[in-house]
């Protein structure tokens, strides 16, 4: 899952910009289809988040934390 500290970043931030970017054309043959978005889209699905929960709650860094520990495995320690 996408780290809270970029949702907490201004929306004309780069790396903001970047996690919902969409290439535009094919990737050249051997390059991987799979972009941040792809990959923060799929967790997401599996999930059942939206674009606009995750920005929510990622502005509440300690509601973030626990939302993200509860998706980890049960005995997984922080660090």
């Amino acid at each position: 899952m996408v780290d809270g500290h970029v949702l907490r970043k201004p929306t004309d931030n780069i790396t903001r910009i970047a996690l919902r970017w969409t290439p535009e054309e094919d990737r050249n043959t051997g390059r991987p289809n799979n972009t941040l978005r792809r990959t923060v889209e799929k967790e997401m699905k599996e999930h059942k988040f939206t674009w606009g929960e995750l920005e929510k709650v990622a502005q509440d860094r300690d509601k973030w934390m626990s939302q993200i520990l509860s998706l980890c495995a049960p005995g997984h320690s922080k660090d």
